[in-house]
């Protein structure tokens, strides 16, 4: 698909709660602009073109750069292949351009965050981490005829640990040979299993357990001595820890002193070069999604896991070696404390540990730490989500364009983000935005709005654009491109044309920062909170929520134990949030026992609790007394329907258009859809109604109270449209004027000119304006860039004043009228006052 560039030149013979100020969405202050996703592809980066491109994006209405140098990150034939290294991730001359990046940001007034990895998807660095490395549990067993007396085998591995060794006897065929090491854990695997992915067959049948032996006090200088009790069939089981192959440049994110080392090695560095920008132009440190390997064990895991579920765990490991030692049941429950505390492990020593290091080098942090994870039992499925993006001091998601654009199908993870951002008092949702990942430079602003106001509704106000590739003029045009994104960089046929879109974004969420947003209720779905892509493969016009107009929130274990209150009826957070109601709707039959009584409390207290879906039976592991969960549940779930006290709620606000609402000094609300509609708003004082798109404000044609108090609007949206509605005390705005009906056909010849070098003829003239790529010219029916179309008319067959009507456009228009610029088009609807 071509991107054609039209410019058409006609030649005629803020503080959270500080009230808004319509100064400041007009000429949006510094701190509220958009930041980049700033990539460079194997340091092939050289100063000129670092300055190029920071200048660049400080020009075109940017405030800050998200800066990657992902090394092999999806690149292969599949997708892109990137010039060979210049140089080496954090070599001298990398660190050289880096702290070069950071005094032009300083000197442009620009912010940074630096991602601490080589990779996009993991913890990784690039050296070998030895037995840094991440770690798997490992065993082997070896049959047992009577007695056993010997050295016992080690892993071939270079860094392996021992966990016990322990003589089992099992009911079931007897072994008649030694195994192979297999990894443990989640289920018994291959040693090429190293993603903890792939369960083995050959060895998936649990063996019942009769008996275990502890053979710590029959080892000595690495020597067992032991006979067997019986002539049952017994067996020796090995366990052992060692580092994953495949991984040795990665790290165990479940040991923090190894999260601790890795940091060190690259923020000691940064602080050397430019440590005195640490809280200024280096604002923050940045982790992606994870998406590395599959720890399941580390060093002193023993111990954590019994500070973490309040028991040992020796009796059970034989059951994470294929060997039942309990009834089913407790078996699995024990699963569930491990996974657990295998994750609650990853989310203190890695993602609090990083905060907590980056804080005191004075820098704030931030990752996409909820996800998007394969969610398997067996890959972090335990984890909740919420208590993972509360760590972060901006948690951040992410969202999908798609080619099928006119169909508005995307996919988004939105909805945790900001309801993490909101339980746990966080200013910024922040949004990797606009990633798609076929059909490279496709994409144009009119569509990246609707996809930008979609996250902008569900939450988002801080924006990283995915992605400013940096490519340098050697490599030409369209120069070097990431894998995924929509390219932003200069070499874009809009690039000098999406100024308007950064204003736009810019005004937007500096309004979408104000005060709080209203929700109506919080939504608990138990122990392991987990929102995976929202909307993918949905259409527009849907709710984006399933009790649409009404807003939630998810909330979890900790927020509910930890931070929360009934007043007033309310429940009332630490955050400032407020909700007037209370729905469990559990994923699954098992929960937390101290969270239902806490939510009984609450009800005891006059909060309005409500209980749908999976009635829980007990609960998920051993660390908890499941017997309490029935007669809770019992109380809790008193047939009750949230859907009917909805009913005698007023929602913030009511109408066709997707919305959300925030509240402080102002209400404010923003509103997305198309076409007309009446809007009917939960807000007293005088509404205006803030374009975005334009940075002007108007009063509404007409607006209303009904008769239960609200306000009732009338607006008008156009394709791919949006308004912000304002309420203040006072307004003295004015009724945007009448649109004009004057018109004028423009006929006649079209003269088109197209710039050198791109293969097109520098000039062509058309009778009547159509689709280029049907040209019978080569070079035009191929190009691709900014084409300049031009025209007369008669000045005294004009009215006073008419408008243009530009019925297509692909994909943006400058209007320049006698040589003045009269306007920028780049959404709908694309006219203009000339």
């Amino acid at each position: 698909m071509k991107k054609i560039l039209a410019i058409l030149s006609i030649f005629a013979s803020a503080a959270c709660f500080a009230k808004v100020e319509f100064a400041s969405f007009e000429n949006p202050p510094m701190d509220t602009r958009p930041w980049f996703y700033w990539l460079w592809f194997n340091g092939n980066v050289d100063k000129p073109s670092i300055k190029e491109d920071l200048e660049n994006i400080k020009r075109i209405g940017g405030a800050g750069v998200l800066f990657c140098d992902n090394r092999g990150y999806w690149e292969d034939e599949r997708h892109l292949i990137y010039p060979k290294p210049l140089c080496g991730h954090m070599s001298e001359l990398w660190l050289e351009n880096l702290t070069h990046a950071v005094m032009e940001c300083k000197r442009l007034g620009l912010k940074m965050t630096l991602n601490l990895s080589s990779d996009g998807g993991n913890l990784k660095g690039a050296w070998p981490t030895g037995s840094d490395a991440p770690k798997r549990l490992v065993f082997r067993a070896i049959p047992v005829e009577k007695y056993f007396s010997g050295n016992l085998p080690k892993p071939e591995s270079k860094y392996n640990w021992p966990i016990a060794t322990l003589a089992v006897k099992y009911e079931g065929a007897k072994l008649a040979e030694p195994s192979k090491w297999f990894a443990g854990g989640d289920g018994t695997f291959t040693m090429s299993a190293s993603s903890g992915k792939a369960v083995d067959e050959t060895y998936s049948v649990r063996r019942k357990a009769l008996q275990v032996v502890d053979l710590a006090q029959n080892i000595k200088g690495g020597v067992v001595s032991w006979k067997a009790p019986d002539a049952g069939n017994w067996l020796v089981l090995q366990i052992s820890y060692e580092v994953i192959d495949g991984r040795e440049y990665d790290v165990d994110i479940l040991d923090e002193n190894a999260v601790a080392r890795h940091y060190e090695r690259f923020v000691g560095e940064f602080r050397k070069r430019f440590g005195g920008e640490f809280g200024k132009s280096v604002a923050y440190f940045y982790n992606v999604s994870w998406e590395g390997s599959v720890p399941t064990w580390t060093h002193k895991f023993e111990e954590f896991f019994k500070a973490d579920r309040g028991y040992d765990i020796k009796k059970y490991l034989p059951y994470l070696c294929g060997f039942e030692v309990d009834t089913p049941e407790n078996c699995e429950r024990f699963m569930a404390d491990f996974r657990r505390a295998r994750n609650n492990c990853f989310r203190i020593h890695f993602y609090a540990k990083m905060g907590d290091l980056a804080h005191a080098d004075g820098v704030q942090w931030h990752s996409e730490s909820g996800g998007p994870w394969v969610r398997k039992s067996q890959v972090f499925g335990e984890a909740d989500q919420l208590a993972f993006l509360g760590l972060n001091d901006m948690p951040q998601g992410e969202f999908w364009e798609s080619i099928n654009f006119e169909g508005k199908v995307g996919r988004f993870l939105v909805l945790p983000i900001a309801s993490a951002a909101n339980i746990y008092g966080r200013k910024y949702v922040a949004q990797e935005s606009f990633t798609y990942m076929q059909y490279h430079w496709t994409m144009y602003p009119s569509v990246l709005k609707w996809f930008g106001d979609f996250s902008f509704v569900q939450g988002v106000n801080f924006s990283f654009l995915h992605t400013f590739p940096s490519s340098g003029k050697k490599y030409g045009k369209p120069g070097l491109a990431y894998f995924a994104g929509t390219h932003f960089n200069a070499n874009n046929t809009w690039f000098e044309q999406s100024a308007g879109l950064m204003k736009y974004i810019a005004r937007c969420q500096y309004l979408l920062r104000h005060g709080k947003p209203r929700q109506d209720f919080c939504l608990y779905q138990g122990d392991m909170p987990y929102q995976d892509w929202y909307w993918t493969n949905r259409k527009a016009g849907k709710p984006i929520q399933d009790f649409n107009p009404f807003k939630y929130d998810l909330i979890n274990n900790d927020i509910l134990l930890n931070r929360a209150k009934v007043v007033g009826g309310k429940l009332r957070l630490e955050s400032g949030m407020v909700y007037s109601a209370l729905l469990i709707d559990l994923n699954r039959d098992t929960v937390s026992p101290k969270a239902l009584a806490k939510i009984l409390e609450f009800k005891r207290a006059g909060l309005p609790v409500f209980a749908q879906g999976v009635k829980p039976k007990t609960s998920a592991g051993l660390a908890e007394d499941g017997g309490a969960v029935k007669s809770l549940s019992a109380e809790l779930w008193d047939g009750k329907n949230i859907q009917a006290y909805l009913k005698t709620q007023k929602p913030a606000c009511e109408g066709a258009f997707n919305y959300i609402a925030r509240r402080g000094e102002n209400d404010v609300y923003f509103l997305s859809g198309e076409g007309g509609s009446t809007m009917l708003f939960d807000s007293r004082g005088v509404p205006e109604l803030w374009d975005a798109v334009a940075g002007k404000r108007y009063a509404p044609d007409s607006w209303r109270k009904t008769a239960d108090g609200r306000i009732a609007i009338d607006i008008a949206l156009p394709k791919n449209g949006s308004v912000f509605v304002v309420f203040n005390q006072t307004s003295d705005a004015a009724k945007k004027e009448p649109e004009l009906k004057n018109s004028l056909a423009i006929g006649g010849e079209w003269s088109l000119e197209f710039p050198e070098g791109l293969g097109a003829p520098e000039k062509i003239t058309m009778k009547n304006l159509t689709d280029l790529s049907k040209h019978s010219d080569f070079g035009v029916r191929h190009f691709a860039g900014t084409v300049s179309y031009k025209n007369k008319f008669n000045l005294e067959e004009v009215p006073a004043r008419a408008r243009l009507v530009l019925p297509q456009v692909n994909y943006v228009a400058d209007v320049f009228v006698n040589g003045k610029k009269a306007a920028a088009l780049w959404t709908y609807p694309f006219e203009c006052d000339v």
